[in-house]
């Protein structure tokens, strides 16, 4: 991930916006098609669940091949 993304991020986190924090996440790692583990893509889908987010998520983190 670039420096730009995960300054995004990490303020997105200080602001308390977690949600969007997740999503921009998975939007970068889709759109560099990045592998991920198993653990990863289900710790990234608990968090989508517990938090009652929408499916923006899971389609994101589809793009994304297995490691």
């Amino acid at each position: 991930m670039s420096g730009k993304d995960l300054n995004l991020i990490a303020e997105f986190i200080d602001a308390n916006e977690l949600g969007l924090a997740l999503e921009r996440m998975a939007d970068v790692l889709s759109e560099e098609e990045l592998p991920l583990t198993a653990g990863e893509r289900a710790d990234m889908l608990a968090l989508v669940d517990r938090m009652q987010m929408g499916d923006r998520v899971p389609r994101a983190l589809s793009f994304c091949p297995d490691r």
